[in-house]
């Protein structure tokens, strides 16, 4: 059993260690401070882990959870002893006061620790803190296993957001609020010193819009012409999103084409210019002007285009199959978005790269997600009502993600800025297979 006054000397120990650290911060030159401070950091982690983790253990008074702890910290510490920096900084600073043990009950063990006085080397009282950990404690398999599986875990969660980049300039960029995937509202400002300029036209190009669409509606044109530009109407009147402005313009570009000799010449002409319009207005925009230079760069076929029409087709499909996942919002603008890859022989490169960069944003937003509910099972902060329920859901929306990045793998080659999915696939598919395995069980 874990007796509280072993944990409470366990604590004094480490507490010297840190003081020990401390006296030299207090006595020596800024050279010497600056040189243990990596070492001093690294211990200092392991210690505040411990003293929050402790003080749960003191809130529960679990005694499984008391061994839980004291095993995470000999993984801790074993750890800083395998980092060679660590350990030659430990070797020099000494230890500046005696530990004893505190209270009673203790076990025999723990004597160990009034070994640990002043001039001992701080690498020294850690290894005398392992051989006391590793005895001094009953051990427990179970405990140990558990602990080894959350330290893993931990090391894969910052892991993947080390590899997980911020999301990118795209229609779309994602939220996920609750367990459930929203989209994240987007605003664009424009260059300095354009505000105004874009503001007046932004005015302007509402205004021959509603005119535009007004000719269209007592016109024979199809009917998806009319749609497209009621669309762009929409994205210009809240002009926040210029990337949503841009996909939508050139679509209608397409379908002016499309449909120029079926339009009276006035009206075939209006349509033209409106659309040139709006591409000088949005070229007021650095995130238009990025999101064109990528598009310029990346080497994407037809093939590509199907490809990336038929992942958008599954994430909608995995969305809608499972709707407790997302906000109805986010399958329905996907869903508008494949629309505009319908055709790859005339899908431009910037349509492409569009949904391409959403779809990854989906990706990111949702590993990200992954890596903080990697976190919550690890420290227990799930409820445990609902835990079950929480890791189907969150599984069913990482499973969605891993669909989606597995799809964009192959375009990896001739789109910058996607080689980072791979190695985070592999963190995500090895922590959700063991989430699933744990609620299983």
């Amino acid at each position: 059993m874990i007796y509280q006054s072993d944990i409470l000397t366990v604590n004094d120990a480490i507490a010297a260690i840190r003081q020990s650290f401390d006296s030299i911060a207090r006595r020596e030159k800024e050279e010497v401070r600056a040189e243990i401070e990596p070492a001093y950091l690294k211990f200092e982690s392991v210690r505040y882990r411990f003293a929050h983790r402790l003080m749960q253990v003191r809130r529960s008074g679990h005694v499984q959870a008391a061994g839980v702890v004291i095993s995470e910290l000999r993984h801790a510490l074993i750890d800083l002893s395998y980092d060679k920096e660590f350990w030659q900084i430990a070797s020099q600073i000494r230890i500046t006061r005696v530990v004893r043990p505190r209270n009673s009950p203790f076990h025999d063990d723990i004597r160990l620790l009034s070994e640990i006085g002043r001039g001992m080397p701080v690498s020294t009282a850690i290894g005398i803190l392992v051989e006391v950990l590793n005895g001094g404690v009953e051990w427990n398999e179970d405990i140990d296993r558990e602990v080894f599986a959350a330290n893993e875990a931990e090391r894969d969660a910052n892991t993947l957001r080390k590899l997980v980049p911020e999301q990118k300039i795209a229609p779309v960029q994602f939220e996920v609020e609750g367990g459930q995937l929203h989209i994240r509202q987007q605003a664009h400002s424009p260059l300095p010193g354009r505000e105004a300029v874009v503001d007046a036209a932004a005015g302007e190009l509402v205004r021959r819009g509603e005119d535009l669409a007004n000719q269209l509606r007592n016109s024979n044109c199809d009917p998806r012409l009319l749609n497209n530009v009621e669309e762009l109407q929409e994205h210009l009147k809240t002009g926040q999103n210029a990337i949503q402005i841009g996909i939508s313009n050139l679509a209608c570009e397409q379908l002016a084409k499309a449909f120029y000799v079926e339009l009276p010449d006035a009206l075939a002409a209006l349509l033209v210019a409106h659309t040139s319009s709006v591409s000088m207005y949005l070229s007021q925009f650095s995130e238009w002007r990025d999101f064109s230079e990528s598009a310029e760069i990346a080497r994407v076929t037809e093939f590509d285009v199907s490809s990336i029409s038929q992942i958008l087709s599954d994430v909608v499909n995995d969305l809608e199959q499972d709707p407790q996942i997302s906000d109805p919002e986010v399958p329905k603008v996907l869903r508008a978005l494949r629309e505009f890859l319908d055709d790859p022989k005339k899908s431009s490169k910037k349509v492409a790269l569009a949904a391409v960069r959403t779809i990854e944003n989906l990706v990111i937003r949702v590993f990200g997600y992954g890596a903080d509910f990697i976190d919550k099972t690890i420290h227990k902060t799930i409820d445990r009502s609902s835990g079950v329920v929480a890791i189907a859901l969150a599984g069913a929306l990482i499973s969605v993600a891993l669909t989606a990045a597995g799809g964009l793998g192959v375009l990896a080659p001739g789109i910058e800025g996607l080689g980072w999915m791979q190695d985070a696939m592999s963190i995500v598919v090895r922590q959700l297979q063991l989430l699933q395995q744990g609620a299983g069980g």
